[in-house]
């Protein structure tokens, strides 16, 4: 049986798959580098822009562990 923890845990991985497919393949696509490189920093803007909404909701995000 798997326990909550265990089910976010293994979409997470499956997400972190995903992304890691989808770059990969992006890598491979004829788009120049400047355009990759575009979308490098928008994804990244994305991750840190909704890694600030979640810590700003969820303030104990914060805390070191």
């Amino acid at each position: 049986m798997v326990t909550e923890k265990g089910h976010f845990e293994m979409e997470l991985d499956l997400l972190l798959g995903k992304i890691e497919r989808t770059w990969e393949d992006l890598m491979k696509s004829k788009l120049s580098e400047q355009e990759k490189a575009e979308l490098y920093h928008s994804f990244c803007s994305f991750l840190g822009g909704f890694a600030s909404q979640l810590e700003e909701k969820y303030s104990y995000l914060n805390e070191k562990q």
